[in-house]
């Protein structure tokens, strides 16, 4: 781990840091009390990385499409979405970079959290806060870098990453804290997290002491067991110049606003990255409203899908037309859309929308969309009819291409 002096720390580093910190002041507290609510976040996480299992490819678009579609300036066809795919690394990286609004704030609190999205159900169509965990299918060490506002011409926002790496690194200190023993300078920085006074120290010493006997295992090995139970990734931690590698300064070069780099874990992975992009077609963008291009690239191999709004939405049936184009060659759709206040629904189904998590219950409408694939010289073919859970035209969209586009 890059563990860095606070002088060199930009104020959104020290954010980054602190709230990490806070969580270690937390974890350390519950040592010294005995208590094991640690334990419980650690099997949760894992529940929701065994549920979004397979899940990586689509949840990075949607992410990466939230940032494009929350953009108030954004017309439609403003934004670009890409997914390269690089043997810069042991295995490779998969990169994902959009040019819509920087990580804010609550984009990072939620994205650090387990199961708290700051997205509204207005406004968007992924779950940061737990969709963004499918990518542990594929990488172990996250990274995402974007700016601090969309005029920036650098990388200067939320630059943070999550690493088993630095849970590693705190059986030595906290075996110093306990010890009463002087921390080295990578590792005084736990000192200023665990402000206590002498009296918490002790009663953190004796805990550690009294539940390490009763396990019948050593200090250090107690220790290391319980930091097992700490989720790395719950844990973000500053990115420094020195973490940059050539695809981020081209990326950054593009005027791309935020990307995620994921440094692939196993040959495994990166076949799996290569299969799950290769299969991505036109129909991935037909309800991306606001999306110009999404670009595939897969070891220098370019796939650049355009979308292109032929005739906007109007009637009372929204009536509009689309074409995507990938390379010379062009395909031509056609779309209906109604809206259902969900008021107006059977009771089962509102009761149902009522009983879900998080902000779903503040659904207020549902549509029902016709698609018509439009073929030369043939009449529209291929209707898909769907129902859909939506907030937004954006949020219906990608909903529709989830449920009902194969």
């Amino acid at each position: 781990m890059n563990l860095v002096p606070e002088n060199t720390l930009s104020d959104l580093a020290r954010f980054v840091r602190d709230e990490t910190g806070g969580k270690l002041r937390s974890f350390l507290y519950e040592l010294a009390e005995g208590v094991t609510n640690y334990r419980t976040v650690h099997s949760l996480t894992e529940q929701v990385q065994h549920q979004y299992h397979g899940r990586f490819a689509i949840e990075l678009i949607q992410n990466a499409y939230d940032a494009v579609a929350r953009d108030p300036q954004a017309n439609d066809g403003a934004g670009r979405i890409e997914m390269r795919l690089v043997e810069d690394r042991d295995f490779g990286t998969l990169y994902v970079a959009n040019d819509g609004l920087p990580f804010s704030r609550s984009n990072f609190i939620s994205v650090s959290q387990l199961g708290q999205s700051d997205k509204s159900p207005e406004t968007s169509i992924g779950n940061k806060g737990i969709g963004f965990r499918s990518v542990l299918e594929i990488c172990d060490r996250p990274q995402i870098w974007s700016k601090r506002v969309q005029s920036s011409e650098v990388f200067d926002g939320y630059c943070f990453s999550f690493n088993p790496d630095l849970v590693r690194s705190l059986l030595e200190p906290i075996l110093a804290l306990i010890g009463k023993k002087d921390l080295s300078q990578t590792e005084v920085w736990l000192q200023d997290i665990v402000d206590w006074d002498d009296g918490l120290l002790a009663k953190l010493h004796s805990s550690i002491h009294r539940q390490a006997d009763a396990a019948g295992t050593s200090i250090e090995n107690w220790i290391r067991s319980q930091l097992s139970y700490l989720s790395p990734y719950l844990l973000p931690w500053p990115l420094m110049d020195r973490d940059r590698v050539d695809a981020i300064d081209s990326f950054e070069k593009m005027g791309f606003a935020t990307v995620v780099a994921l440094p692939l874990k196993s040959s495994k992975s990166a076949q799996l990255v290569e299969r799950r992009l290769t299969e991505i077609d036109s129909k991935s963008l037909l309800f991306l409203d606001k999306l110009q291009k999404l670009i595939i690239s897969v070891h220098g191999n370019d796939h650049v899908f355009e979308r292109i709004q032929k005739i906007r939405p109007q009637g009372l049936r929204q009536y509009s037309k689309i074409q995507i184009k990938l390379h010379d060659h062009s395909q031509k759709f056609s779309i209906w859309r109604r809206e259902i206040n969900v008021a107006d629904m059977p009771e089962a189904v509102r009761a149902s929308i009522q009983g879900l998590p998080g902000q779903w219950p503040k659904l207020t409408k549902v549509e029902v969309t016709l698609l018509s694939v439009i073929a030369r010289r043939q009449r529209p073919a291929n209707l898909v009819f769907s129902f859909l859970q939506s907030w937004n035209r954006e949020q219906r969209s990608m909903s529709m291409h989830r449920s009902s586009v194969t």
